[in-house]
């Protein structure tokens, strides 16, 4: 299960031989870490953008000042930090993909759950009737409507009728 299953990890107090049980994190701890850090590399990757225009506008100077090799220099620190951006956009989509993945999966297990209390109360409440006696409760009850009915027509009927006295 998701909520509160128990991961090992070696207890070192003991020399690593004893393991001892650390409760898993639940589904909303979990997306909640996931979406901080993805908070955090998107601002990584706001700040690497900007670096890259900076060297960019860097290199364009340097052309223009027929500076070569500064130009090249700052072309080279561009590459570098568009591969890091290449990086945190990597790891920007495993993130939502993780947290994509952890929703649908605590629906699952919410959906699973709900369904687990529906047969504990369907097994508690069909504990007490047997299929037979209902039927043999609905056939007596459908025999008491039927009297009722005849009873209410024929307290409904007049008496006399109104037609006959003319």
């Amino acid at each position: 299960s998701l909520v509160g299953s128990e991961m090992c990890i070696r207890d070192r107090s003991t020399g690593g031989l004893f393991k001892k049980a650390e409760r898993a994190p639940s589904p909303a701890e979990s997306i909640q870490k996931c979406r901080a850090t993805l908070e955090m590399l998107e601002k990584r990757q706001i700040h690497l953008d900007q670096k890259v225009e900076k060297e960019q506008q860097t290199a364009r100077k340097f052309v223009a000042a027929k500076n070569k090799k500064g130009a090249l220099m700052a072309l080279k620190r561009k590459k570098i930090y568009e591969s890091q951006a290449d990086k945190l956009n990597g790891a920007i989509f495993t993130l939502e993909q993780q947290i994509a993945t952890l929703e649908g999966a605590s629906v699952q297990f919410e959906t699973l759950n709900t369904m687990r209390m529906w047969q504990a109360t369907m097994n508690h409440l069909n504990r007490n009737m047997e299929v037979e006696a209902v039927e043999d409760m609905m056939d007596d009850v459908r025999d008491k409507l039927e009297v009722a009915n005849v009873i209410g027509d024929a307290i409904g009927t007049p008496l006399l009728d109104v037609a006959d006295e003319n």
